[in-house]
């Protein structure tokens, strides 16, 4: 059930999506959906929100290892670009339904944001010795993701220069390496 809720929350939005469009995806009736959703598609959008809420766990794996500014931020970058399709298509659906979301549900997706945000710093910290500044690393890191995502991939875009992806992220490790490394 939560994976059909969760294609049509998806693709519908979920003031687009009703309880009985759930019940005729997922082959039951709505009784049975309230049966296993007891506050309907309020619940349902509930669980579905917790399951699309982006986990950056697999962003940062085998990047403890790196032995550079610029190889962590490589592999950072293409943990996020490997991630890439599934991670932005949660992202896109949770920036788009945030208006929708009740306090709780904001304030949950912020702080999952700031614990990625804060795993991201840690592992700057390695090589960027003031704290902040690894904080601000890891935000301008996030945001051009995301904004690369908004602005070439969604838009079906290429950038003006025909850079790939992979070369822009070179670009930013090397920066941010001449800068910082020790």
């Amino acid at each position: 059930m939560l994976a059909v809720a969760g294609e049509l929350f998806v693709r519908q939005g979920y003031i687009g999506t009703s309880t009985r469009q759930i019940a005729e995806a997922v082959g039951c009736t709505k009784a049975a959906l309230y049966y296993h959703f007891k506050q309907g598609k309020e619940e349902l959008y509930q669980e579905v929100f917790k399951l699309h809420c982006p986990d950056f766990g697999p962003i940062l794996a085998n990047c403890e290892g790196a032995a550079t500014l610029s190889e962590l931020i490589l592999c950072l970058a293409t943990n996020m670009v490997k991630h890439q399709p599934e991670r932005m298509n949660r992202m896109r659906w949770v920036i788009a339904e945030f208006p929708n979301l009740d306090e709780g549900q904001r304030e949950m997706l912020r702080e999952r944001k700031r614990r990625h945000l804060d795993q991201v710093s840690d592992l700057l910290g390695r090589f960027i010795a003031n704290r902040q500044d690894a904080e601000h690393v890891a935000t301008l890191m996030l945001g051009a993701m995301v904004g690369y995502d908004q602005l070439f991939v969604q838009m079906e875009n290429e950038p003006s220069d025909g850079k790939s992806m992979e070369a822009y992220v070179q670009f930013f490790a090397e920066c941010i390496a001449a800068r910082y490394e020790r």
